[in-house]
């Protein structure tokens, strides 16, 4: 690119369209005036520019191209000391521009896979404080300064280049996919979650964990950030925060959660473990389904009747009568207690 700028007397930059940085390695970054009204042109146009766009900002004039690339990129030419490249010209090079930008991308592509083998290895628990500590540090994240995210309903299609995206912005992340779950350890703000839903779409239910602290918590987190998930759809933006997210006030953390569930379904879940029966499946979906007898059935694939006496084995294992609502309320927090410290 260097040596195609000296040959056409002007000066060349790859762009991203939302920002205006430049995204190839070393690449020189554009004049400030000049990047904010490439960011606003790309605006005006809807995203997709049409054909070469020109611009003269108090003399100083460029030209914009789009480079066909995964994410929403931009040629520009500027500072030209001699006649500006024609439409032909500026086309082949945002052809060349994109095959660096593969080059590049296969690259970071590397570095994701290895920075999810390090957040699976975190999660696990099998590194030790000192040593998660280390590894973070090289890769630009502070366990005091960053969250880990939990995503469901991400469209997959831009599942593959949130990585690219998140680099573009110079936002450090770990990225790992679990269970049908994206998991993301970022800094904490709201830039990150910002560049997922641009890239996952608005239909991507986003949980926010509390702050890492200490790489060994990472398991902690995961379990947060999942927690806070299942109440992202009915918050604003579909991101919900752990902090935020708590049904009531005395679950503040896991180890609570977890005796919540070994007093109210202790019972019922060793008697599930002991007979490999779904009792407490059935009252989960149960509470879900209002109660609904026939709608229970219909979902657990069972006769109506079959449900009738599950639920009456649950209210004399459990000792709860289920018309009866702080007993309704005390099972069903004990339910999502269970989501928690279990996990997905």
């Amino acid at each position: 690119m260097r040596q195609l700028a000296r040959d056409l007397a002007c000066k060349l930059a790859v762009v991203d369209a939302d920002t205006g940085q430049s995204v190839l390695d070393a690449d020189e970054p554009l004049p400030a005036d000049l990047r904010d009204e490439v960011v606003e042109e790309v605006k005006r146009s809807g995203g997709a520019l049409p054909g070469v766009v020109h611009l003269d900002i108090e003399g100083m004039r460029a030209q914009l191209v789009e480079v066909p690339d995964e994410d929403a990129t931009v040629l520009v030419t500027h500072g030209f000391r001699a006649a500006a490249p024609d439409v032909v010209l500026l086309q082949h090079i945002a052809t060349a521009a994109a095959l660096l930008l593969a080059q590049q991308g296969i690259r970071r592509e590397h570095q994701r896979r290895i920075g999810g083998e390090l957040l699976a290895q975190l999660i696990d628990g099998r590194l030790d404080d000192d040593e998660g500590h280390r590894q973070l540090t090289e890769r630009g994240l502070s366990a005091d300064r960053c969250v880990l995210l939990a995503v469901d309903g991400a469209n997959p299609s831009g599942e593959q280049y949130v990585h690219l995206s998140l680099d573009r912005r110079g936002i450090p992340n770990l990225l790992l996919r679990r269970v049908g779950r994206l998991y993301a350890l970022v800094p904490q703000g709201d830039e990150a979650i910002g560049v997922l839903h641009r890239r996952l779409g608005a239909a991507a239910l986003i949980g926010v964990s509390d702050p890492l602290g200490a790489p060994t918590r990472a398991g902690a987190a995961q379990r947060e950030a999942n927690w806070a998930m299942r109440g992202a759809a009915n918050s604003p933006g579909g991101v919900s925060h752990y902090a935020q997210a708590m049904l009531f006030s005395v679950l503040r953390d896991t180890d609570e959660a977890q005796l919540l569930v070994d007093r109210v379904l202790g019972a019922l879940l060793r008697y599930d473990a002991d007979r490999s029966t779904d009792l407490t499946k059935t009252l989960d979906t149960f509470l879900r389904c209002g109660r609904s007898w026939q709608a229970t059935a219909v979902v657990m694939r069972i006769h109506r009747q079959t449900v009738v006496y599950r639920i009456r084995r649950v209210e004399e294992i459990t000792g709860r009568d289920l018309s009866a609502t702080a007993h309704i309320a005390e099972l069903w927090l004990a339910l999502r207690a269970r989501d928690l410290v279990a996990g997905p």
